[in-house]
């Protein structure tokens, strides 16, 4: 199968990237000229490249028509000094070209990658503009594919965590300082959080194109279906290394209107045959050893 894909240089899209081309797909990654790559050098003389930067959309239809399935996962969040264009850019209207290029094309099926943060409301301040550009998104990307007959597949990602996600991404930095027996200091830690492996969330993605939905419009969480708190996956962590760091409970505050998150409803995955296998305390060794 051919598969378009948007953020496979980024940390779940290299890791799903992978999986697609171990899985036999030919996969046409769409990223920036700029876009850092050190997590897919092993895979890029497997897949073919497009730069939107040097390329238009007339050409991609022209070179690639016959691409089977759109994948978006390319996301911004807002942090690390971007902006709302920066926001929007990614996280709307790159999300619309991609679907008016299915649309235009052969293509059957748009994956969209989505968050549990889009359960939260707009009282989320700091994600105020992701949340509400993803919902956005995923409103006119539901019209649009039932308008041209396309179908709309929704995948709303838990916490994911595993080995070479951002180095200041939450769970990675607190595992480097426990590796480094440093003293971490943390909110009261009570946040409810359902934490899926990597490995697992990929698994999901390549079911759901294997097995293709049979309704126009379909919406998957993709979590293990339990929450548990950020202390309790500090304190695993901690256990799991034999680290000395002291970890002190409630030195920051916590976001003012955070909510707790309701776990991954498992329902649609379970149908069509796909459970989490990694445990909690498995996925933490594994990027445990990836740093070793």
């Amino acid at each position: 199968m051919k598969i378009l894909l948007t953020g496979g240089t980024g940390f779940f899209g290299s890791h799903l990237l992978k999986s697609l081309v171990d899985n036999g797909h030919k996969v046409v990654l769409i990223k920036r000229e700029k876009s850092n790559i050190w997590r897919i050098k092993d895979s890029l003389s497997k897949i073919e490249v497009f730069n939107l930067d040097q390329d238009s959309t007339a050409e991609l239809i022209n070179r690639h028509s016959d691409v089977e399935v759109c994948i978006h996962v390319a996301t911004v969040y807002g942090r690390d000094g971007k902006n709302l264009k920066d926001i929007l850019d990614a996280n709307l209207f790159l999300a619309l070209k991609i679907l008016l290029f299915a649309i235009n094309t052969k293509c059957t099926h748009f994956i969209n990658t989505d968050s549990f943060f889009s359960l939260a409301d707009n009282n989320f301040d700091y994600l105020k503009d992701y949340i509400q550009s993803k919902k956005h998104f995923k409103e006119w990307g539901e019209k649009l594919a039932l308008q041209n007959k396309i179908q709309f597949t929704n995948m709303r990602l838990f916490h994911l965590y595993g080995p070479m996600d951002n180095i200041e991404k939450f769970t990675n930095s607190v595992i480097d300082r426990l590796l480094e027996n440093k003293t971490i200091n943390l909110t009261q830690g009570t946040q409810l959080r359902d934490f899926i492996f990597v490995e697992d969330a990929v698994r999901a993605f390549i079911n759901v194109i294997e097995n293709k939905p049979e309704d126009e419009v379909s919406n998957f969480d993709v979590g293990t279906g339990k929450n548990i708190t950020i202390r309790e996956f500090v304190q695993e962590a901690q256990n799991l290394i034999g680290s000395e760091s002291k970890l002190n409970f409630g030195a920051i505050p916590m976001y003012e209107n955070e909510p707790n998150f309701p776990a991954a409803d498992l329902e649609e995955l379970l149908k069509i045959g796909w459970t989490p296998r990694v445990s909690l305390r498995d996925g933490l060794t594994k990027i445990v050893y990836s740093k070793r």
